[in-house]
């Protein structure tokens, strides 16, 4: 059976939801296009920056899209 995941908002143009899982230390992204990715060795401390940043969108684009392995799902 599949999990569902539950995606939380995020404040961005691009991006409309996240989910963490942090015992795989996998970020989950949904992008307006309706595409999810997630992106690999996802430490708690970059989610929590993440999570804090101003732009969401300009954080993930500047420190996790460039140095994390990813797929689409």
């Amino acid at each position: 059976m599949e999990k569902i995941i539950k995606f939380n908002p995020v404040k961005s143009s691009q991006i409309t939801g996240e989910f963490y899982d942090k015992k795989k230390q996998t970020l989950f992204l949904r992008f307006r296009n309706k595409s999810i990715y997630f992106y690999l060795d996802v430490t708690s401390e970059e989610y929590d920056a993440f999570k804090a940043a101003d732009s969401q969108g300009s954080y993930f684009y500047k420190n996790i899209k460039q140095s994390k392995s990813f797929k689409k799902l």
